[in-house]
């Protein structure tokens, strides 16, 4: 019982550092489902030819609090935050049965990692799906115990996956591997049998409501292949050469640039030694599912009609961290203690280290910090095994400490400004801005039309004629010039400022004044 109560004060951590670390939304896919989230809740919504239309796990819980506790931020982040929630508890009972404190390791592991951290509080399909994606593989690996009931949870985690994103269709290769090794053994028929059924309801269900809407049983399906292959980061249709680097380099600077390589260090150093195959072998399952999700992940494609590779997007890759965490909390346990092993990782991160300093990571610190710790371990066998598992712990909490260091809360004075100015402005009004808010403001209106207030971009208010509106508007977000730094939008100087005839609000990176219109015009 003390286990589960020390669970619910990590979790409690967990939901709060989510709301603190919350930035405000980035305006692009979460935008859509915040947009047909509001369609649910006004009872408008439809099925029409958008990937994103189709992820009904997303936007029908954000509907439903939209409907029932309105549609500010900080409400419908209610989600997201659970779902980080949730995978921590989906880790703790994979490893409960084990022993409760690696548990702890695995979660602890899983936190830590920078984009879990960065993406815990963001309305986006990846960080929702992963507590079902996690939840299947962990009730595939205790199928044995009570079948029928294991079944019917393993059906409902990969269902609402599905719901979430179609990123579980990776998955199938492994479930039928599972599938063979249970028939070659004869074990675990009544599991298979019974998520045979279940599986088969719920497609028939699914393709039916399809059949029924579009008139289509595979509208979604042929949707997903027209929006990837209308992405601009579509493969299928780049020669060899230009892929070349997508195949090898790529998936690596990923990895050390993302902060996800600790992860990957640790979770496949069980397989750096002879093993058996075994698969009803925990230390085996998790490690060799991280080996396996990593290939699929880096080289499966996302159709089936032609070779396109997923995009080296660290958010994609979120579904598998956690299963790159309870590897780890493996590796840790059981074969850092051989020194070796110690020494070879050492070794590893040092390299991953200088690697990233030259290719300008910000985790190359954190790299050549955990190279130092586990030469230390190996050069002083005195050193404790706990002084070890102190050291690891705060090396890994660099990143999360530090993020929460620099939180700013200027999602929510963004919302907080914006609306008030929506609800109490009366005149033609222009707000000059960033594009990350010219795409997005509309949410703070609830999605209904404008009728005196306009948004444009630093860019093009350089070429409007000012003197239609009553009051021009300056609104600035340091934070989303961060985010779209380097992305080859226009940002205007840093004296930008000095334009504001007079100032109406300012918190932390976020600045509302009545502007100058001549500083805009060239």
């Amino acid at each position: 019982m003390k286990n589960y109560y020390f669970l619910a004060l990590i979790s409690l951590i967990i939901f709060v550092l989510g709301y603190l670390t919350f930035s405000g939304f980035y305006f692009y896919d979460d935008l859509s489902y915040i947009k047909y989230g509001f369609q649910v809740a006004e009872g408008k919504f439809q099925i029409v030819d958008d990937i994103f239309n189709q992820r009904w796990g997303i936007i029908f819980p954000l509907g439903g609090f939209i409907k029932l506790i309105g549609p500010e931020s900080y409400k419908l982040i209610i989600w997201p935050v659970l779902c980080i929630v949730g995978t921590i508890w989906v880790i703790y009972a994979a490893r409960a049965n084990q022993r409760p404190y690696l548990a702890y390791i695995a979660i602890m592991f899983y936190i830590a990692d920078p984009y879990t951290f960065n993406f815990s509080s963001k309305i986006y399909p990846d960080n929702i799906a992963t507590p079902f994606f996690l939840g299947s593989l962990v009730v595939l690996f205790y199928r044995n115990l009570n079948q029928i009931l294991n079944a019917v949870l393993f059906s409902l985690a990969a269902t609402c996956c599905m719901l979430i994103k179609e990123t579980i269709i990776y998955l199938i290769p492994f479930f039928l591997l599972i599938l063979i090794v249970d028939v070659v053994r004869k074990e675990n028929r009544t599991f298979w049998i019974w998520v045979v059924a279940f599986m088969l309801i719920f497609i028939s269900s699914y393709l039916l409501i399809y059949w029924y809407k579009t008139g289509d049983p595979f509208f979604r399906i042929h949707t997903i292949h027209h929006g990837h292959y209308q992405s601009p980061y579509s493969t299928y249709d780049k020669s060899f050469q230009n892929i070349l680097p997508r195949l090898t380099t790529g998936p690596i600077s990923m990895l050390l640039g993302t902060g996800m390589f600790t992860l990957v260090a640790f979770a496949l150093l069980p397989l750096c030694r002879s093993v058996k195959f075994d698969l009803n072998s925990f230390d085996f399952y998790w490690s060799f599912l991280s080996l396996y999700l990593l290939i699929v992940f880096f080289y499966g494609s996302s159709s089936l009609t032609f070779y396109n590779l997923l995009p080296l997007f660290g958010r994609m890759y979120l579904p598998i961290i956690p299963v790159l965490a309870i590897a780890s909390s493996v590796a840790v346990m059981h074969y850092l203690r051989l020194r070796k092993r110690s020494l070879f990782l050492a070794i590893v991160f040092i390299l991953a280290g200088i690697i990233s300093h030259h290719w300008g990571s910000e985790f190359r610190i954190i790299y050549l910090l955990l190279g130092a710790l586990l030469f230390l371990y190996v050069l002083i066998r005195p050193l404790s095994i706990k002084v070890f598992y102190a050291g690891l712990v705060l090396i890994l909490m660099i990143y999360p400490m530090n993020r929460l260091r620099k939180s700013d809360f200027s999602g929510y004075y963004e919302e907080v400004v914006l609306r008030k100015l929506l609800k109490q402005n009366q005149e033609r009004s222009l707000v000059i801005t960033d594009d990350q808010l010219v795409n997005g403001h509309e949410y703070y209106n609830d999605f209904k039309p404008f009728t005196n207030i306009s948004f444009v971009s630093f860019k093009d208010a350089q070429n409007l004629n000012f003197q239609s509106y009553e009051k021009i508007y300056l609104f600035i977000n340091q934070q989303n010039f961060a985010n779209l730094e380097g992305s080859g939008i226009y940002l205007p100087s840093e004296d930008i400022y000095s334009k504001c005839n007079k100032e109406i609000f300012r918190k932390g990176k976020v600045c509302l004044c009545e502007a100058d219109s001549t500083y805009f015009r060239r």
